[in-house]
């Protein structure tokens, strides 16, 4: 992509990196809790027990996600909000 000469795209796609979360899954089984990455949350898991999801607009979109492999994953109460 030439963002030189179309800076109206290279706006829009920053601004949809920017202003949507980025989600992690708990690899661990007994938990299986979606966080937001940027967060911050006290709750995360440690780097050696999570996932990316990747990008999403809302907890519920990421947690369908995590459900594809993780069939009892549930968004973390602290930090991805419903």
């Amino acid at each position: 992509m030439d963002f030189g000469r179309n800076r109206l795209q290279f706006y829009i796609f920053n601004q949809i990196l920017t202003t949507m979360p980025n989600f992690i899954v708990s690899t661990t089984a007994k938990s299986n809790q979606v966080h937001d990455e940027n967060s911050m949350c006290k709750h995360l898991p440690s780097p050696d027990h999570r996932r990316s999801l990747g990008w999403f607009s809302s907890s519920e979109s990421a947690v369908a996600e995590a459900r594809k492999t993780f069939s009892e994953a549930d968004a973390c109460v602290h930090c991805a909000k419903r």
